[in-house]
């Protein structure tokens, strides 16, 4: 099991989320713990609630909401950047790839132009030579 798990040295963003639920899973313990203590007023005699316990649980829910869609509103725009910077890279690779191409097809046009020319004033040389003609063509 130990071997499947990837070696990563740093804190990835699943790790915060963890850590962020585990944060509210401490909250709810200490309520539980600390409301019977602080949470009714035992000064008369008979404990009377100083907070209703409903109202305590529904701003615990309503803030483990919101942060987590603080969360994933924050991880849905990191994914969104990085997907446009990965965009951007591809983008300008393909872009020195297609310059290079053309850099290189246009050097091997040049290199078949001269082969060509090269062949072509062969040819003339030996027509030339066969016609019994100086070389410098007549000039």
């Amino acid at each position: 099991m130990a071997t499947s798990i990837p070696d990563v040295s740093y804190q990835t963003d699943l790790d915060m989320y963890v850590l962020l639920c585990f944060l509210w899973m401490l909250f709810a313990a200490l309520e539980n713990a600390l409301y019977p203590e602080f949470g009714y007023d035992r000064s008369s005699g008979e404990p009377v609630e100083r907070m209703d316990e409903y109202v305590l649980m529904a701003a615990y829910l309503a803030s483990f909401l919101l942060v987590n869609i603080l969360y994933w509103l924050c991880m849905l725009l990191k994914m969104r950047r990085r997907d446009a910077a990965l965009a951007l890279r591809t983008e300008t690779e393909r872009q020195r790839r297609n310059d290079a191409a053309g850099a290189l097809e246009e050097k091997t046009m040049k290199m078949k132009s001269v082969k060509a020319l090269s062949r072509r004033h062969t040819s003339a040389q030996y027509m030339w030579q066969q016609a019994g003609l100086p070389r410098d063509h007549g000039h």
